[in-house]
């Protein structure tokens, strides 16, 4: 019997339907905003304090993440460790949702840290994923929609969830906007268990933890660059995120947050309906990703200036900052994909002689790598993908 959609688009759904409850799930508290201060019965500087609290811990777990996410998915294999997140992120905005109705704040702190466990691991592992399918063709274009899908999560948040509030109250939009999401969530785990590794990667495999260091090693110039672009980049836009409802509900609405929460939906189905565009535009061989990411980091500057200065009202800015979050995200995430691939084909166990090709300026410390990706197969961790399927 003919599948109804092909195998790697099906991955590609799945991990696009992941991320999106994800992205629900993680703006709730910006989106719940002056109500949950009321529910909570909190100051204004108690408030804004316990906001930023609530992202902070769900970010904090990537201090430490990564020295155990890498060993884990090694000894249980990605299906157990894909199943583990799913179930994080289910109790996680469980003990938030108990925590709101409560109005016990230490257990929607707790349920932020599990939510975060959960949040920040899985979406590793769908682009890593994605990157595994899509490896040898449209890597960039993938990754564009595993981007920019998930962002539509924000949309949701930030259009529906204000009007929830308003109808049903704090604790029951809680409720239904986190546990709705999460179940397609579990859903897609569900989907993409038999397609993931169960078992530890091939001992030879240069994933495996004997040729870790070996890995790092062979990781470009241009990854390291990357990594310090993120923690510049990402620190901006999502320290704006964090309190955009509120400020714009305060500068340009007169308080309606109702009002504020559609219009930034607006820049974040934008930055989510442009990604497929901009993921095109980085197949082109006549565009960089260092030349997307320096253009889109110099509209965000100016976008936000415009905004505080109150410079052609909240629409025009909001807008450039949305095609600016495009552009930036996809030639950020697409770098990254390709700079790991370039490590794995030059990376070779201990015991394996290195040969001339994994020593040449394309496939080590070269810019070249971000104008065309290379082709490797999938590891042992993982059925072996099939773009005819």
């Amino acid at each position: 019997m003919p599948q109804l959609v092909p195998t790697h688009v099906g991955v590609l759904i799945a991990a696009c339907v992941s991320m999106w409850a994800v992205n629900c799930v993680y703006d709730l508290p910006s989106s719940l905003s002056e109500p949950l201060r009321s529910h909570l019965s909190l100051s204004e500087p108690r408030f804004a304090y316990l906001i930023s609290l609530l992202f902070t811990v769900y970010s904090a777990p990537n201090m430490v993440l990564p020295f155990f996410s890498g060993p884990l998915t090694l000894h249980f294999g990605e299906r157990q460790v894909w199943r583990m997140t799913a179930a994080c992120l289910v109790l996680g905005q469980v003990i938030c949702a108990f925590g709101i109705q409560t109005r016990q704040v230490w257990m929607l702190v707790l349920g932020r840290v599990v939510v975060g466990l959960g949040g920040e691991i899985i979406g590793v592992l769908s682009y890593d994923v994605v990157t595994r399918w899509y490896s040898d063709k449209r890597l960039s274009l993938a990754l564009a929609m595993a981007l920019g899908v998930p962002r539509l999560g924000a949309v949701a948040n930030a259009a529906v969830l204000p009007a929830l509030v308003q109808r049903y109250g704090v604790p029951a939009a809680t409720w239904a906007f986190g546990l709705v999401p999460l179940s397609l969530t579990v859903l897609s785990a569900l989907y993409m268990a038999p397609l993931l590794g169960e078992a530890a990667a091939d001992p030879g495999s240069p994933f495996a933890a004997g040729a870790s260091l070996a890995y790092v090693r062979h990781l470009s110039r241009a990854y390291w660059k990357l990594a310090c672009i993120c923690v510049t980049g990402y620190a901006c836009m999502n320290s704006f995120g964090n309190s955009a409802q509120r400020f714009l509900a305060a500068w340009y609405f007169g308080g309606d947050q109702v009002a504020a929460g559609k219009s930034l939906s607006f820049s974040y189905f934008i930055a989510a309906a442009f990604v497929p565009f901009t993921g095109v535009i980085l197949e082109m061989p006549w565009f960089s990703i260092p030349g997307c990411l320096m253009l889109s980091s110099g509209v965000m500057g100016v976008s936000h200036l415009a905004l505080y200065l109150h410079v052609f009202g909240a629409a025009v800015p909001l807008f450039s900052l949305g095609t600016a979050n495009a552009l930036f995200g996809t030639a950020y995430w697409a770098g990254v994909a390709r700079t790991l691939l370039v490590a794995t084909r030059t990376s070779k166990p201990p015991s394996s002689p290195a040969t001339p090709t994994d020593q040449s300026p394309l496939l080590f410390g070269s810019e070249e790598l971000y104008q065309q990706p290379p082709i490797i197969t999938a590891p042992t961790t993982m059925k072996t993908p099939s773009l005819t399927t």
